[in-house]
């Protein structure tokens, strides 16, 4: 019945999460390049509480949709799961499509970069400081299993690690007709005649990809 129609319960350590709203759930999983695996784990949470200023009426605190990646082995020391970080919004927000890093310690001198996207996205076009370009298919959970689940709207997610040597630079969020419906940070445009490879989400190719067909 609804179980089989939603995603399946994250039963890991549930003490580490104690402000979930509902259940954790398990998006998607799979194995990256470099012999990793990964797992993109789902949940709600109430807002944390602003500090109090005398004089200013509490707002109301809103319940938000996060999305987490874990990778294992772990790619940081001493992170729970494997924890590569969390990104949360509401439907509100989601088109500003905030992006967060994070460095990865068992890589000294990456950095992981990820996102909520609007559920329309379905090319992150991503530039690194070199001027290469790489195109990523993004991960979009169902809706229907999405609502099964508890979820109230739609979303996409990519997580993106440069290649080594060099550093995320931006990226165009494009749908369907080509149209970009969200930056991040300071995308720069294709050169004249680039065609970038394609990858899906969550790149983590760990090996210096240049030169070698496909992602």
């Amino acid at each position: 019945g609804l179980f089989s129609r939603g995603f399946p319960e994250d039963h890991r350590s549930p003490q580490y999460y104690p402000n979930t709203l509902g259940h954790r759930y398990v998006l998607d999983h799979g194995r990256v390049p470099g012999g990793y695996r990964f797992r993109i784990i789902g949940f709600r949470m109430k807002e944390l509480p602003p500090p109090r200023i005398a004089g200013v009426p509490r707002q109301k605190r809103q319940i938000l949709t996060c999305v987490e990646l874990q990778t294992s082995p772990s790619l940081g020391r001493g992170n729970i799961n494997g924890n590569l970080g969390e990104d949360c919004t509401t439907r509100a927000d989601l088109a500003r499509a905030n992006v967060y890093d994070m460095g990865l310690k068992a890589l000294p001198g990456r950095r992981i970069h990820a996102a909520l996207l609007p559920a329309s996205g379905v090319i992150v076009r991503a530039s690194w400081f070199s001027g290469e370009h790489v195109d990523i298919v993004p991960n979009r959970p169902p809706l229907a299993r999405l609502r099964a689940s508890g979820f109230t709207f739609p979303f996409a997610y990519v997580a993106i690690v440069p290649p080594p040597g060099d550093r995320f630079k931006g990226a165009e969020v494009l749908d369907a007709n080509g149209h970009v419906i969200a930056r991040l940070r300071s995308p720069t445009p294709l050169r004249p005649g680039e065609r970038p490879r394609r990858a899906h989400s969550p790149f983590l190719d760990l090996r210096r990809y240049r030169g070698q067909r496909g992602p």
